[in-house]
């Protein structure tokens, strides 16, 4: 009785019923973010990075300057936070804890506009 109640539902829209909903709000992203400069990881400069200016850079949370000697490599303190660790390049792509959404929407809203309004392929 059970399994005739609960009938699998989809799970997602099919662009059909997408495009009349999000066509204004896409679209107007999309033209907003046309008209922008592209923000990457070049523009925050990593100073204790050994790469270049071209490379991701991220210190780990948990790591520290060694009281003893500033210039030795990092100490562990489990649990406590480094608030001058550099993760600049890693909010800037969202891989930390607090994603930075209008990265993801600025990179993809071209795209996605693309893809569902005006019938451009995705990459695959």
């Amino acid at each position: 009785m059970l399994g005739a109640l609960a009938a699998p539902v989809a799970a997602q829209l099919e662009p059909r019923e997408l495009v009349p909903l999000e066509r204004e709000r896409v679209v107007s992203a999309a033209r907003r973010y046309l008209g922008e400069a592209p923000m990457t990881i070049t523009a925050f400069p990593a100073p204790r990075s050994a790469g270049g200016p071209h490379d991701f850079y991220s210190e780990g949370d948990y790591w520290w300057p060694d009281p003893r000697s500033p210039d030795s490599p990092f100490v562990r303190r489990d649990g406590e936070t480094n608030p001058s660790n550099f993760i600049a390049h890693r909010d800037r792509i969202g891989g930390s804890n607090v994603i930075d959404f209008e990265y993801a929407f600025d990179t993809g809203i071209e795209g996605i506009a693309g893809i569902i309004f005006y019938d451009v392929p995705a990459a695959g």
